[in-house]
C-alpha cells in the first residue's frame, strides 16, 4: 500500500523552486540574498557569488483514478556561480558555495511532504577563464520524487464533469430493471436531487 503524502499544492514544481530560493536565502550562503528563481543570471559578474534555482525534466506516471494520482519525478537544479580573481580565490569560494548548497539536505522543510524522497544527487564543478577573470560553477541536480493528485473539475465550456471522473456529483442513473413478473424495463432513469450541502 502506498502511504505517500498527497499533494495539495497547485503547480508543485514552481512552489518547490520558491521554497528552495527562500531557504537558501535564510541559511546564509556566500550569495546572501542573491538567490534567484531562474536559469539565467540577472546580475553582472562583479555582483557574484550568485545562486540560480530551476526545475528540469518533470515526469509523472499514472497510479490510478480514485483519485487521479501520479507518482512524479523531477530534477531540481541549483547552480552556484562565482566570478573574480585570482583563480585560487574563485575555486575556494565555489567549493564553499557547494558545501552550503548541499546543506539543503539538513533542513526538514526541504524534504517534507509532499516530497517522498531525494532519489539521487549529482554535483558538477566547472571553471572558466573569461578575459582576466575566472568563473567557477557548481551545479547540483537533486533527483526528487513526490505524489501528485489531480481532482476532476467541471469543464469550463460545458459545465460538466468528464465521464467517470472521481468526485463528480451523481445527478442521474440510467438502468435496466426487471419486474417481479420477469418483464425487463429498459432505459429507466432515476434523477437524483442536487446535493444541498454547502
Amino acid at each position: 500500500m502506498n502511504n505517500a503524502p498527497i499533494l495539495t499544492i497547485d503547480d508543485f514544481p514552481r512552489e518547490l523552486r520558491r521554497r528552495t530560493v527562500e531557504l537558501l536565502k535564510q541559511i546564509g550562503t556566500l550569495a546572501e540574498d542573491r538567490v534567484f528563481n531562474t536559469r539565467s543570471n540577472p546580475l553582472a559578474p562583479e555582483e557574484s557569488p550568485v545562486i540560480l534555482v530551476w526545475m528540469d525534466d518533470v515526469h509523472g506516471e499514472w497510479q490510478g483514478d480514485a483519485p487521479r494520482q501520479f507518482d512524479s519525478v523531477g530534477k531540481l537544479i541549483v547552480t552556484g556561480y562565482v566570478s573574480g580573481a585570482p583563480v585560487e580565490d574563485v575555486e575556494d569560494q565555489t567549493e564553499q558555495l557547494a558545501t552550503q548548497i548541499q546543506s539543503l539536505l539538513n533542513y526538514v522543510a526541504f524534504v517534507a511532504p509532499p516530497l517522498q524522497r531525494i532519489r539521487a544527487i549529482d554535483r558538477k564543478f566547472v571553471m572558466k577563464v573569461v578575459s582576466e577573470r575566472y568563473e567557477g560553477y557548481v551545479i547540483f541536480t537533486f533527483d526528487l520524487q513526490w505524489t501528485e493528485v489531480f481532482e476532476p473539475l467541471l469543464a469550463p465550456f460545458t459545465g460538466a464533469a468528464p465521464f467517470g471522473a472521481y468526485g463528480a456529483p451523481l445527478a442521474e442513473v440510467q438502468l435496466t430493471a426487471q419486474t417481479a413478473a420477469g418483464e425487463d424495463l429498459i432505459g429507466a432513469t432515476i434523477t437524483l436531487p442536487p446535493n444541498q450541502e454547502s
